[in-house]
């Protein structure tokens, strides 16, 4: 049984503080003596009240309607505050960025050929040619790896995103990865 303020439950619903207390006021969310909620019981309290308002008087729909719409701007505050935050992702932004650096890095791979050939070409030892090869393969590696790449792909990364808006159908919170 978690004792929450009225502003932790406001959040936690979505909604106003202000609307946690007119509820509280009408009966409908019971506090404690200290004026602490019980979460649990004040979840199940609301949201059976969103049920009941949904076939009640035209007021009590406006009402809920309002609280409805409190909620989804809430959730979208807080999605676009994660996303800012680092604490979300937008998946399109995700795609585009890693498609390109898949692209970089098959580019790079394949280039080792026809950079080496006119090297190893005249060369008859072994030995030889798979140092050559294997340092050509280890350069294209140390590139691919360099940390200003890394910090290219972040930027390009935040350039996509602050060119869409997101939906939070195109988000993904980083603790689901996990």
């Amino acid at each position: 049984m978690k004792k929450v303020s009225a502003q932790q439950m406001a959040d936690h619903l979505g909604v106003t503080i202000r609307w946690v207390n007119q509820l509280a006021v009408e009966g409908k969310l019971k506090k404690d003596e200290l004026g602490k909620f019980d979460l649990d019981l004040c979840c199940k309290q609301f949201y059976e009240k969103k049920k009941e308002v949904k076939s009640g008087s035209s007021e009590e729909r406006y009402e809920t309607s309002r609280a409805d719409l409190t909620e989804e701007k809430a959730r979208k505050a807080k999605w676009e505050a994660d996303l800012i935050e680092g604490k979300a992702l937008n998946l399109e932004a995700v795609r585009e960025v890693g498609s390109e650096r898949n692209h970089a890095v098959k580019s790079r791979l394949l280039s080792i050929p026809s950079k080496i050939a006119p090297i190893i070409s005249d060369i008859s030892d072994a030995a030889q040619c798979f140092k050559i090869i294997n340092d050509a393969i280890y350069e294209a590696l140390a590139e691919l790896s360099d940390p200003r790449n890394v910090d290219s792909y972040i930027a390009r990364y935040r350039e996509i995103v602050k060119s869409q808006a997101p939906e939070e159908s195109d988000l993904l919170e980083i603790n689901e990865m996990e």
